[in-house]
């Protein structure tokens, strides 16, 4: 008896399989099926994907769909941004630029860099890729890329050498001192064969200080070395000073490329392209709820549809209603509610009943400048809006939190779940 009979035999049969390997071998395990006449809570899809029916069909495709945790991961599900796809391209193709992409958290800057490097290794780019966080530096960070690029594309080999050194890559030329901005990009001034593209995303998550500025001299050393190299940034900021530092020497170099909202067309792609992906159909209304809730955000539209998706199935429905999208939004809401503290939501609950106008405004100025806002973006009516009464009132209730030089109207919310929360909460009253 072959090992895969042998274990079936110890488990019994079912409808559902877990794949288990084995050194070499793939063990299909099968598991007694769970009886109807248990009851309970139970998961309802398998983990491996396995599963059977067109519930648990639907159910895993709605994750790939609208995936509100997760970056878009196919060009087939990614939705508008055509056009500053476009621009970013002819960026990096036609004026050999570095870029930076920034915007709000949510706003799908990373979902952005995935179908960019889609397309540019379909163009024969190498693509270097690198996450930033806390604790990265600069030397840390110049291993790492250096580590994914083969010796094969540094120039300064011949092919000869560099065939003899097979199965190396651009790290072993480095010796064992910390790497500066001047001798990573002696390094990669090397590079040949093609084009290389340095992708860094979460660039914001790396605090203030020489990290930016190394990375702002590698741009202008490789510029000015002509390299065959061009990096591409992504972070949370309202503007390119924000993530790399005042550097006016590489002004020129770099494209600086805001992210912002999605419009309402671009809203409406998104939800089409998961209906035909899985096999749902959103009523009109529906979608026409989930475009005026998500106001441009396209986390917050996946989180709707999501929700409203799992809603539908839940019942064995293949059409989504806008009932089920406002049950969403009560779902959501309550999910975010529960992570606040109870004066938090006490305070919001308060202002939102006082003036939902003004708080839908705080909230919209909040995501749209990455959590940090001024009064100035308020325009000339500040003076006249409720906005001006209610920002001390949520200030001194421990809300929100001055940030800057005292008096300088910057703002931020303690914690940065309050703005998406009052734009549901506003559409629930």
């Amino acid at each position: 008896m072959g090992i895969v009979q042998t274990v079936r035999s110890l488990f019994g049969s079912s409808s559902e399989d877990d794949v288990i390997p084995q050194g070499e071998a793939r063990v299909f395990v099968t598991r007694p099926a769970r009886s109807k006449a248990q009851k309970g809570p139970s998961f309802q899809t398998s983990a491996n994907d396995r599963g059977s029916g067109r519930s648990a069909a639907i159910r895993l495709r709605l994750r790939e769909a609208f995936m509100p945790s997760q970056p878009v991961v196919s060009r087939q599900l990614f939705a508008g941004r055509e056009r500053l796809l476009e621009r970013i391209i002819g960026y990096i193709e036609d004026q050999r630029s570095h870029v930076v992409l920034y915007g709000e958290r949510g706003i799908g800057k990373t979902s952005l860099l995935r179908v960019l490097v889609e397309l540019a290794r379909d163009a024969n780019y190498f693509i270097a890729q690198e996450s930033c966080g806390a604790g990265t530096d600069f030397d840390q960070l110049a291993r790492s890329i250096l580590r994914q690029i083969p010796i094969y594309y540094y120039g300064a080999l011949s092919l000869v050498e560099a065939q003899a050194r097979e199965g190396q890559t651009f790290y072993d030329v480095l010796g064992d001192e910390p790497v500066t901005s001047m001798q990573l990009s002696r390094v990669l001034s090397n590079f040949t064969g093609t084009r290389l593209l340095i992708v860094l995303d979460e660039f914001d998550r790396v605090p203030p200080g020489p990290f930016q500025l190394h990375v702002a001299e590698l741009i202008k050393n490789l510029s000015d070395a002509s390299a065959r190299v061009q990096i591409i940034i992504g972070g949370v900021a309202d503007n390119l000073v924000q993530l790399l530092g005042h550097a006016p020497s590489i002004r020129r170099n770099v494209a600086a490329v805001p992210v912002e909202e999605m419009g309402p067309q671009e809203i409406r792609q998104l939800v089409e392209l998961g209906e035909t992906h899985i096999g749902l159909k959103f009523d009109s209304e529906a979608i026409a709820y989930v475009i005026a809730i998500a106001h441009g955000r396209p986390h917050i539209a996946s989180l709707l549809c999501h929700a409203a998706g799992l809603q539908a199935c839940s019942e064995d429905r293949t059409n989504v209603t806008l009932a089920d999208v406002r049950q969403a939004l009560v779902g959501l809401s309550s999910e975010i509610e529960d992570r606040l503290s109870r004066n938090t939501t006490a305070v919001l609950g308060r202002c939102i009943a006082k003036d939902k106008a003004a708080m839908l405004r705080i909230a919209l100025a909040a995501l749209s400048r990455g959590g940090r806002f001024e009064e100035q973006d308020f325009a000339e009516d500040f003076e006249q809006s409720a906005v001006k009464e209610l920002l001390p009132h949520l200030k001194g209730a421990g809300v929100l939190k001055a940030v800057g030089e005292a008096d300088s109207g910057s703002y931020e919310f303690k914690d940065e779940s309050v703005p998406t929360y009052v734009l549901l909460q506003t559409f629930r009253r």
